[in-house]
């Protein structure tokens, strides 16, 4: 790995071809079987993230509290509403949204069951197992290479990236063609690991943060919104958050490296308000949240 000593992007030198990258994943990968990080939408998650990033396309003093809320119950909970949950819920129901590498298709369903229809989602073809019940609730699927499949263009109002983007080859490529995707005035909206997080600093053969090689781009917030600037995006917002259960499972593999045994899991359910907050205040949270729009 090297890093760009501007922007803090750290990357894989050379990087691998497209059937190498492909070699690393199978039916079994834990993305398909386990859920996406962010998982099926809950009525909690839904609640907080409608409330919480009402602003990135509403105004006013109601939508402004309804934000703070939102913001309060986050900072008491150690949680926070990443743009892959809270953009796409700003949306009318008849908004056309990409799930861009759906991994186990938690997402697309729940919000298939919330009520939105026109959903359309994309994996490679190594994530056939899920494709059926994704299907079978009218959902478009598509898989190939994504790069050189044929999508409408000027048609979605959202597409999310939830973890995807640190596994790419061609990043840049993909964000282009996204924005060509969008309508204008549509969101791309994305998550994924952050390497200016402070257990990246600290533990990085321990964390899962960092995936070598699955990982081949390692982004911060300055290398995100540069990244989605150049891609032709505006209003772009690019935020670290803290995940209290990224630190417990980078503390369990410190210690077992060590012979130890695990902390007690309430430990970590009572220190979850102050490490985010911690993160926040730092600017070096484990993952990062980030959203632009298509002029």
């Amino acid at each position: 790995m090297v890093q760009c000593a501007a922007c803090g992007l750290g990357f894989v030198d050379p990087l691998p071809s497209l059937d190498i990258v492909h070699s690393f994943y199978s039916a079994e990968y834990g993305s398909y079987t386990d859920g996406a990080a962010e998982g099926a939408i809950t009525a909690s998650k839904r609640f907080v993230g409608s409330w919480r990033m009402g602003l990135v396309n509403k105004s006013g003093l109601t939508v402004a509290l309804k934000a703070a809320v939102a913001a309060g119950i986050e900072a008491l909970a150690g949680r926070v509403t990443p743009a892959t949950l809270g953009v796409p819920l700003q949306l009318p129901k008849t908004a056309a949204l990409m799930d861009l590498g759906y991994g186990n298709g938690e997402w697309l369903m729940s919000m298939h069951r919330l009520g939105w229809r026109n959903l359309h989602g994309f994996d490679i073809a190594e994530n056939a197992n899920n494709a059926a019940r994704l299907i079978e609730a009218g959902i478009s699927l598509s898989s190939g290479e994504f790069l050189a499949n044929d999508y409408p263009e000027a048609y979605f109002d959202c597409i999310r990236l939830s973890h995807v983007l640190e596994h790419l080859t061609d990043p840049l490529a993909m964000l282009n063609k996204c924005r060509l995707m969008l309508k204008p005035g549509g969101f791309i909206a994305l998550s994924q690991p952050c390497f200016r997080s402070w257990l990246t600093q600290v533990a990085f053969d321990d964390t899962l943060l960092v995936q070598l090689p699955l990982h081949l781009f390692h982004y911060t917030p300055r290398a995100m919104t540069l990244m989605l600037e150049k891609a032709g995006f505006v209003h772009v917002a690019a935020k670290s958050y803290g995940t209290v259960i990224m630190l417990e499972d980078t503390v369990s593999r410190v210690r077992a490296r060590h012979g130890q045994g695990p902390l007690p899991h309430r430990v970590f359910t009572l220190a979850a308000p102050l490490y985010g907050a911690f993160c926040s205040l730092t600017g070096h949270g484990d993952f990062l949240s980030a959203y632009g729009v298509r002029p």
